[in-house]
C-alpha cells in the first residue's frame, strides 16, 4: 500500500519542481526495485547479477533526488534505465560520436529573420512521425537523421513515410553502426549511396548487421544538406519554423531519469546524443524547447522532452542540421 501510494505520488507530480518535488525513502529500496522489475520485465542471469543491479538502482535513486533538488520545473523519476550504471547509459542509449578531427561538411544555412509565433509545434501539423526506440544500441545520429529526413518528407510531399534506420546502422561505414555516428556523416551517405529504404522494407534490429540495401526500393535520395547555426536561439526558433524539424546534438548525462516538466537544470557541453527539435513554447514564464528522442514512447512525455530556452541548455544549439536537397 505505501509503495503504491508512492508510486501514485510521483506519477502525478510532473507539474512539481525543486522544493516540492517529491522524494525516494530509500529505506523503501526493496520494494521500488520489485516493483521496477515487474513494470519493466527485469530478469538477471544470477543472483550476483540481481544484488549489483539492486546496488546500481539504489545509487540512481539517491541521484534522482538530488536531480529534483536542484530542477526548479523537471521532475525525475525511476525509468527504465534504473538498473543501469552511468557509463552503460551513455554507451547504449546515446551514440553521438564526433571524429577527433572534425571539419564542417553541411552547407552553412542564411539565417531566417521573418516574424514567427509565441508557441510552435510540428507535432500539431502531422510531420513527424511516431517516437521510436533504438534500444540497447548507441544509434541516436541515425534516429536522428532519419527523423529529420522523414519529417522534411512530409513537409514537401504532405505524406508521413517511416525510413530505415538499420539500413545506415548496417551500412553507413562512415558511421559506426551501434558504436556512434554523426548525422552530418548519414546524410552524406544517403547522398553518396542511393538513398534510404523504408522502415517496412529495411526494419529495426537494434544491433550490428550485414549490410541488405536494395536500390530497387529506395524511397527518397538526398543531394545536400545544410547546418544551422543556432547561438542565437530566437533566429533558430525562427528557423525552426521556416524549416521543419531540426537533427540536433544534445549532452543527454542527466536525462536518463527525466518524467516530465521542463529541464532546467543544464549539464556539459559535451554533446553524446543526436535527437530531433520540434517546437518550443512557454509554461509559466520559462521559455521551452520540444524535442522527440530514440527512448520509446514510454520515457519522458510520450517521448518527447522540453529544455530550457535562450540558456544553451545542455549544448543544445551547438550542432544543428538538415537535409535541405532531395527527392
Amino acid at each position: 500500500m505505501i509503495l503504491s501510494f508512492l508510486s501514485v505520488l510521483f506519477c502525478c507530480s510532473a507539474v512539481w519542481a525543486g522544493p516540492y518535488a517529491p522524494r525516494y525513502d530509500l529505506s523503501l529500496a526493496d520494494q521500488l526495485f520489485e516493483e521496477f522489475l515487474k513494470t519493466h520485465q527485469r530478469q538477471y542471469g544470477s543472483e550476483q547479477e540481481r544484488q549489483m543491479r539492486f546496488s546500481i538502482f539504489k545509487d540512481n535513486l539517491k541521484t534522482i533526488n538530488k536531480q529534483n533538488l536542484e530542477s526548479k520545473t523537471a521532475v525525475f523519476g525511476i525509468t527504465k534505465f534504473s538498473d543501469l550504471t552511468h557509463e552503460e547509459f551513455l554507451q547504449k542509449r546515446t551514440g553521438l560520436r564526433f571524429p577527433e578531427e572534425y571539419q564542417d561538411r553541411c552547407q552553412w544555412m542564411p539565417a531566417v529573420t521573418s516574424d514567427f509565433p509565441e508557441s510552435f509545434d510540428w507535432r500539431d501539423h502531422n510531420v513527424v512521425t511516431r517516437v521510436k526506440d533504438q534500444g540497447d544500441c548507441g544509434s541516436c545520429w541515425a534516429f536522428s537523421a532519419i527523423g529529420c529526413l522523414e519529417s522534411q518528407y512530409a513537409l514537401r510531399y504532405n505524406k508521413l513515410k517511416e525510413f530505415s534506420e538499420q539500413q545506415l546502422v548496417d551500412c553507413d561505414d562512415d558511421d559506426f553502426g551501434c558504436e556512434g555516428g554523426l548525422m552530418e556523416d548519414a546524410f552524406l551517405w544517403l547522398i553518396n549511396n542511393g538513398g534510404v529504404m523504408s522502415e517496412e522494407d529495411y526494419p529495426y534490429s537494434g544491433k550490428d548487421d550485414m549490410c541488405q540495401f536494395n536500390e530497387t526500393k529506395v524511397q527518397t535520395t538526398i543531394y545536400e544538406c545544410g547546418r544551422i547555426d543556432g547561438n542565437n536561439e530566437t533566429l533558430l526558433a525562427k528557423q525552426l519554423v521556416h524549416s521543419g524539424p531540426l537533427a540536433i546534438g544534445i549532452n543527454a548525462d542527466a536525462i536518463g531519469f527525466y518524467n516530465g516538466g521542463i529541464v532546467d537544470h543544464c549539464h556539459s557541453h559535451k554533446m553524446n546524443h543526436g535527437v530531433l527539435l520540434v517546437g518550443y513554447g512557454e509554461e509559466k514564464g520559462t521559455p521551452y524547447w520540444i524535442v522527440k528522442n530514440s527512448w520509446g514512447p514510454d520515457w519522458g512525455e510520450d517521448g518527447y522532452f522540453r529544455i530550457i530556452r535562450n540558456k544553451n541548455c545542455n549544448a543544445l544549439t551547438e550542432y544543428i542540421l538538415k537535409p535541405t536537397n532531395f527527392y
